[in-house]
């Protein structure tokens, strides 16, 4: 009814003007990107880095190759492997980090490169400070901090303050959005961190599931409607 438009336009209004929007960061560029998703275990990190490429593949017909420094979780690289001989694109585990510029270096001839690190707790700053002595040398880096939905806001928060001690965060990019009631927790932290948002993950699907955040969308989710 016109009660609830009313209403609804003025969410999205309020939204659009309280946070940073950054929409499809591989829409339009011009240069080589280089972009390493962060986040702790079990948020979805490859299985959505794999999203962003598959769309970089079938939509915007870049070239992507993937790197994995995950070289501790059994079977880790052996699905991203999967993904990428799924894909047709060039894969590399980096089993020496100090190796790492020289792999990018080797990876010239593509558009995207996306590095899928090992997920660390937010808690352990040894293991930390390693992902970020691996990554040190790619200047041209950019950071995508990958956050659960289904998370505590407190502890949420506290996982993001902690990786920005290691990382110049670029991007947040939160996911299982459908495993949740409480998508406030998206507000939430963008207004606490003040970071700027790109996608979201609404399911398990490669990559269907993947969506872009919109004032829009975030509106639709607050109140409860389906998309």
């Amino acid at each position: 009814d016109l009660k609830h438009f009313t209403y609804r336009e003025s969410l999205i209004e309020g939204i659009e003007k309280s946070f940073v929007f950054k929409g499809d960061i591989f829409k339009d560029f011009d240069r080589r990107r280089v972009v390493a998703f962060l986040g702790p275990t079990g948020v979805g990190k490859t299985t959505n880095l794999f999203k962003v490429a598959s769309k970089l593949i079938l939509e915007e017909n870049k070239k992507v190759a993937v790197i994995s420094t995950d070289t501790f979780k059994a079977g880790a690289g052996d699905q991203a492997r999967s993904y990428c001989n799924i894909l047709g694109i060039p894969f590399q585990i980096l089993s020496d980090p100090k190796k790492l510029r020289e792999t990018v270096d080797d990876f010239d001839f593509v558009d995207v490169i996306l590095i899928d690190t090992v997920g660390r707790s937010h808690y352990d700053h040894w293991k930390l400070g390693e992902i970020k002595e691996t990554l040190r040398l790619i200047d041209e880096i950019e950071y995508m901090m990958v956050v659960s939905c289904n998370w505590k806001n407190k502890e949420s928060y506290n996982l993001i303050q902690k990786y920005r001690k290691f990382f110049n965060i670029s991007y947040l990019f939160f996911t299982k959005i459908d495993e949740t009631a409480y998508p406030g927790t998206i507000l939430n932290l963008a207004y606490k961190t003040k970071l700027p948002l790109t996608y979201i993950s609404t399911g398990q699907n490669v990559p269907e599931d993947l969506k872009i955040i919109t004032p829009e969308r975030l509106a639709s989710y607050l109140l409860m409607e389906n998309e």
